[in-house]
């Protein structure tokens, strides 16, 4: 069985360091002491623990309750795939016990801050171990011979494969992931290990009413194609027997006219009454083609861009999945 808990060691420091210069705040804060109740004990440091992608802040915290204060790494506003950091976050990571992570190379922009941060009693926890990912050429798709003409790897290298980290968007996913967060905050802070499992308990619980419902409301439109802007709905497809077809690769890529094209000829085989984009823009090529085809836009969201206007909270995670049903049955209705 593969390690939950690996620890951060000191042969990183081959890795060349990053320069830290960033536009937008950092999520550090400061850490909070908590005081165990019984009597003669002694004060209890609370566990400092950081994570970096959304989905996994948000795991994180429905698990840690006030055994552990957690720190987000990426502020509010960040994109995923474009952060960079700044030396505060640094010294987050110098002083932290615990870094979690989702792993399957999204987070390539890591490394170069665990090196600068010099902190080999680091515990990682890799919320993506026992989970096999999607090869990105395995996607459920209308189109399996399509080629985008993009670089298809989230940070991953050759040797490692093209393979898709929104494990998230599958509540069952999520579930395990979960499951290896309370497993490696259990071994890094023993003494609350309860807590830790009665939290997560309960967490899991709404994970499987929120995949019940979702199970329930997409069962008439099994094996038909949803459209989106970029490749993010591997994991959502497959788990609810749909297809997806997507115009661009990573939000940041621009599309091709081929890219044009092939999408507009899988809406027109697909039926559909409207296509997925997402928040923060990057959809305008998708708006020319709703209007041309006379086609809605319905909201997905991948959970990759950390929203400002959102409150951080375990609870965001299932009204988002729950959002993003609605808005794939909007598509798919008559």
């Amino acid at each position: 069985m593969a390690k939950i808990v690996t620890r951060i060691a000191r042969t990183l420091a081959s890795v060349p360091l990053l320069l830290l210069a960033v536009a937008c705040g950092s999520g550090s804060q400061q850490a909070a002491d908590r005081s165990d109740q019984g009597d003669g004990q002694q004060p209890r440091t609370t566990l400092q623990v950081v994570t970096t992608v959304l989905p996994v802040n948000l795991f994180t915290q429905a698990v840690a309750g006030d055994c552990a204060t957690v720190i987000p790494l990426l502020p509010a506003g960040a994109d995923t795939h474009a952060f960079q950091a700044r030396p505060q976050d640094v010294a987050t990571l110098g002083k932290a016990q615990v870094l979690v992570i989702n792993g399957l190379g999204l987070e390539a922009f890591i490394e170069p801050l665990l090196k600068s941060a010099d902190n080999p009693d680091l515990i990682t926890i890799d919320s993506s171990q026992g989970i096999t990912p999607l090869k990105l050429e395995d996607h459920p798709s209308a189109d399996h011979g399509h080629d985008h003409g993009h670089s298809h790897s989230h940070g991953h290298s050759e040797a490692e494969g093209a393979v898709d980290p929104h494990i998230w968007l599958d509540p069952q996913l999520a579930a395990q992931q979960v499951k290896t967060i309370r497993d490696g905050l259990i071994q890094a802070d023993p003494g609350c290990a309860d807590g830790y499992r009665e939290r997560a308990k309960s967490y899991l619980s709404q994970l499987k009413r929120l995949d019940d419902d979702l199970a329930n409301q997409l069962a008439p439109f099994r094996g038909r194609t949803v459209v989106s802007y970029h490749e993010a709905l591997g994991y959502f497809v497959r788990r609810y027997d749909l297809k997806a077809e997507a115009l661009v690769t990573l939000p940041s890529d621009q599309p091709t006219p081929a890219d044009v094209q092939r999408v507009s000829a899988a809406l027109k085989q697909a039926n559909v009454n409207g296509v997925l984009t997402e928040p923060g823009g990057g959809s305008s090529a998708l708006q020319a083609l709703a209007n041309d085809l006379d086609l809605s836009l319905s909201v997905f969201d991948p959970m990759e861009l950390v929203p400002a206007e959102q409150q951080r909270i375990p609870s965001l995670y299932i009204n988002v999945m729950q959002s993003n049903g609605a808005a794939v049955t909007s598509t798919l209705q008559p």
